[in-house]
């Protein structure tokens, strides 16, 4: 279902809560391509992200003023996202739960970013 570079792509948009404009999505997804080469990349790469993610409940690609990003519910669980909360605002309960995390990835035989690439 997920290829390499559409993993790629997932989690880099996925990092970038407030979003990611398309130039600089294009210039980490495609650092050598030419520029022509680059929007069919992109257009194919994110043609097919949408058409994985609408598999799922919660959770959506969309561009806002001129960003991708993703928008998800609290329906939906990523893993990754849970560990960016817990960076973003540790508590007394932040080292359990990120251990909780890291063990669960440690069964599945990956790290982070787990939520859909399984």
């Amino acid at each position: 279902m997920f290829s390499t570079k559409l993993k790629q792509a997932f989690c880099l948009i996925l990092s970038n809560s407030a979003g990611i404009s398309s130039p600089y999505f294009s210039q980490i997804m495609w650092p050598d391509k030419s520029e022509d080469k680059v929007k069919n990349s992109r257009g194919v790469t994110i043609n097919h992200l949408r058409k994985v993610l609408s598999e799922f409940a919660g959770i959506e690609l969309v561009y806002k003023q001129g960003r991708f990003l993703i928008e998800h519910s609290a329906e939906f669980y990523c893993d990754y996202v849970d560990y960016i909360q817990l960076l973003a605002n540790p508590s007394a309960a932040y080292e359990s739960r990120l251990i909780q995390i890291i063990q669960r990835e440690n069964s599945y035989r990956g790290w982070i970013c787990q939520c859909l690439i399984h």
